[in-house]
C-alpha cells in the first residue's frame, strides 16, 4: 500500500512538472530562472495587491520604493536584513532616501547597533517612522534617523531604558561583564543625549528606569522631529519636483 501511495505522488509530481514545462513553452518563458529577485522587480512592473500571496512579496514590492519594515524583537537575524536592505538600496542611489519603519521592542543591543552604525556609515539618508510601540535600543534606531525626518504616528509609543543583562561564572568574569554592561549603558546615554540635543544627565535620569512617552512626549524630548497626521498631510501642498 505505502508502495501503492509512493507511486501515485510521483506520477502526480511528474504532470505537475510537465505542465509547468509546457506553459512556460506557451508564454515564451525559460523554464528555469535563476534571476534574483530584486532583478526581476527592476524589469517587470508588480502585480496588484490583491495577487499578491506572501509577505515577501510584499516586502520586495516595498524595497523597490525604499521603504524597509523594521519589524519584531531586534537580534542578529533582523539586523542582517535590514542592514543587507540598507547597502542594496545605498548601491542603487546615495541621493533619494530610504524610509524605514519601525514597530519593535527592542532586543539586543549589539544587533541595535549594528543597524544604527550602518543607517550613520551610509550616504543615503534614512527617514524613520514610528508604528505601534517602538523600545529600548529600537528607540536609539528610531532617533538616530535624518533630523527633521523622525516620525511617528499619532498612537505610537517609545520606551527607553537602560540596558539590562545577566552574566553567570567566576566572580572576576562576572565582574568584567558589569564593567561592560556600565561602559555600554553610558554609551547608550551619551548617544540619546546627542540625537535628542538634551543634556546628559537629564537623559541619564530618565533611562534610570523604563521611561514611556507618547508620539508628542516624545517630540518634546527630541526623539522624533514630527508626529504624523493625516489632516497635516492634506494641508501640506504637493511639491512635483520630489516625485520620480
Amino acid at each position: 500500500m505505502l508502495r501503492g501511495l509512493i507511486a501515485r505522488a510521483c506520477a502526480q509530481a511528474s504532470l505537475c512538472a510537465a505542465g509547468t514545462r509546457v506553459l512556460s513553452a506557451a508564454e515564451g518563458a525559460a523554464p528555469c530562472s535563476r534571476r534574483p529577485p530584486w532583478q526581476a522587480a527592476r524589469k517587470y512592473s508588480f502585480p496588484p495587491l490583491s495577487q499578491f500571496r506572501s509577505w515577501q512579496e510584499v516586502s520586495l514590492r516595498l524595497l523597490s520604493s525604499r521603504i524597509i519594515w523594521l519589524q519584531g524583537p531586534v537580534d542578529s537575524a533582523l539586523a542582517t536584513s535590514v542592514i543587507g536592505q540598507l547597502l542594496l538600496l545605498e548601491s542603487e542611489s546615495k541621493e533619494k532616501p530610504v524610509s524605514l519603519y519601525i514597530n519593535s521592542p527592542g532586543g539586543e543591543v549589539d544587533s541595535g547597533m549594528a543597524i544604527y552604525d550602518t543607517m550613520q556609515f551610509i550616504d543615503a539618508p534614512v527617514q524613520t517612522t514610528a508604528i505601534g510601540s517602538v523600545s529600548s535600543i529600537a528607540a536609539l534606531i528610531l532617533c538616530g534617523g535624518l533630523p527633521g525626518e523622525r516620525r511617528a504616528l499619532p498612537n505610537s509609543r517609545m520606551m527607553i531604558h537602560q540596558p539590562s543583562g545577566g552574566a553567570i561564572g567566576p566572580a572576576s568574569d562576572i565582574a568584567i561583564h558589569a564593567k561592560e554592561m556600565l561602559r555600554v549603558r553610558a554609551r547608550l546615554n551619551e548617544l540619546f543625549a546627542e540625537h535628542t540635543g538634551q543634556e546628559l544627565k537629564y537623559i541619564e535620569d530618565l533611562m534610570e528606569r523604563d521611561h514611556w512617552m507618547t508620539a508628542e512626549e516624545a517630540k518634546e524630548l527630541g526623539l522624533i522631529d514630527v508626529v504624523l497626521r493625516k489632516e497635516d498631510q492634506a494641508a501640506q501642498p504637493v511639491d512635483p519636483t520630489k516625485r520620480d
